[in-house]
């Protein structure tokens, strides 16, 4: 009981202290800070800087001086400096970046705020500097290693109010890196004396010498024959043959061997390839015994002994034919992320294809851990796989099924969380801890070959059996 009024009485201490301190602290009569100040450039080229000159007095204490400064309201600079006393003299000079949709000719705009301890602010704009962006003659493609055996390009202006340059006619191929350079060498590399666009973070921007080139790279292509770099907008696309759609696959011939987008030592169970399919374009195989027994049912259709309609979007995919299953795997690129794909990674699931087993881990080596949802529709995705599900014997009334959709294939990059679905027998939601949101198999037994579809955006779960 005494520690308690002990604690009472400390409490009213230190809030009569602090009241006192606010009672007695010095307070000043309304009063604006004095400000005046200049921009001694009046004009600048993007890459240079500013000098900022400004004195700052008030009878009251002064507090700080707020800077920001802007081009074209984008925010380039915001700093906040100490102010003591009742005067104050600055001089600074402030960097103004070449970046992403500068305008030629734009007022560099500098806004001033002077605050004293009360409060009282005194504002001021000062815009009398215009900057400019680099001039640059010409423009070329520069391959950044001469090892590549490519040649340096000039990309002529084609678009002059939007600063677009362009080449065609060129044999390059569908990856490849490079620089664009302002200056070349007289033996067709890059002079780091002029103006030079790499990548910093994934970004095209301006670099320096030793910084890292721009990576051209579209698979969907067989070459690339010409490309368009946009100087405002720092962006270089592409453009060239596009791959024909895949009408024959030999899968001892076409497929390689452990292929390298694999991972551990199942990998040698596989061959393997990037493909270029085309929707409902009919594919002739060869090298598999069964088509039924060894195409990836979401995928394909079959429509002869050893024909078989493709049934995903066009585009780039990954093949991986399971040599002793005498399976194709079919799966997106590993790049692609939802909304245009879904993987499913967890425990109690294989191929369709007999004999049934499962395969399938809390890993993404290979596609005997994990299975690819395909897109049908708009936020609705689809997965016919091998289920089997025994009681864990914990008594948690849960089974050893147990899985969940991933927005990319591997960690870290969203996934669904059951506990917000509605799902179909056999499977339920968890929110038990360590399988929070996760797909699950009841304590019932259960197995075979289902057709599980999710729907993100009416949040059902829905499955089906179909062997």
């Amino acid at each position: 009981m005494k520690n308690i009024h002990y604690i009472i009485i400390i409490l009213a201490l230190v809030f009569a202290s602090s009241c006192q301190d606010s009672e007695f602290r010095t307070h000043y009569p309304e009063s604006f800070p004095s400000l005046t100040a200049s921009v001694a450039e009046n004009s600048i080229q993007y890459g240079d800087s500013i000098t900022l000159t400004a004195d700052v007095s008030d009878a009251n204490p002064l507090s700080t001086l707020e800077v920001k400064i802007a081009v074209s309201n984008r925010l380039i600079i915001s700093e906040s400096i100490r102010t003591k006393g009742n005067t104050a003299s600055i001089t600074k000079k402030y960097h103004i970046p070449f970046g992403v949709g500068m305008p030629d000719k734009e007022k560099v705009k500098v806004y001033l705020t002077a605050i004293n301890v009360e409060g009282f602010k005194t504002e001021m704009l000062i815009d009398n500097t215009i900057g400019n962006r680099p001039e640059i003659q010409n423009l070329y493609l520069i391959p950044s290693t001469i090892t590549s055996g490519l040649p340096t390009k000039e990309l002529i202006l084609t678009d002059s109010e939007n600063l677009i340059y362009s080449v065609s006619g060129i044999e390059f191929p569908n990856k490849f890196s490079c620089y664009v350079a302002s200056k070349k060498t007289a033996f067709g590399r890059v002079d780091w004396s002029g103006v030079v666009f790499g990548t910093k973070s994934g970004e095209i921007t301006l670099v320096e010498q030793g910084e890292d080139p721009i990576l051209v790279e579209d698979e969907s292509l067989v070459n690339i024959s010409s490309c368009t770099f946009d100087a405002i907008n720092f962006r270089l696309d592409v453009a060239g043959k596009p791959f024909e759609p895949l009408t024959f696959l030999d899968v001892n011939v076409d497929l390689t061997l452990s292929p390298s987008s694999l991972l551990g030592s199942d990998a040698k169970q596989f061959r393997g390839a990037t493909l270029y399919f085309g929707q409902d374009v009919e594919v002739s195989f060869t090298g598999i015994a069964n088509l039924s027994n060894g195409l990836a049912p979401d995928y394909f259709e079959i429509t002869g002994e050893n024909k078989a309609k493709f049934l995903g979007e066009t585009g780039m995919y990954k093949a991986y034919y399971h040599i002793a299953g005498d399976y194709l795997y079919i799966e997106p690129m590993p790049t692609v992320e939802f909304p245009d794909a879904l993987w499913i990674c967890g425990m109690g699931m294989g191929r369709p294809s007999q004999p049934y087993a499962i395969t399938t881990s809390w890993n993404w080596n290979t596609p005997l851990d994990y299975v690819p949802c395909r897109k049908i529709s708009n936020g609705v995705y689809q997965a016919t796989v091998y289920l089997e599900n025994e009681d864990n014997t914990e008594g948690t009334g849960f089974g050893t099924c147990n899985f969940k959709f991933f927005h990319y294939r591997g960690w870290d990059h969203g996934e669904e969380s059951s506990i917000a679905y509605t799902i179909g027998s056999p499977l339920k939601s968890s929110a038990e801890a360590g399988n929070v949101g996760n797909w699950r198999g009841s304590d019932v037994p259960f197995k075979g070959v289902y057709r599980i579809t999710l729907d993100v955006n009416a949040k059902t779960t829905e499955i089906v059996k179909i062997d």
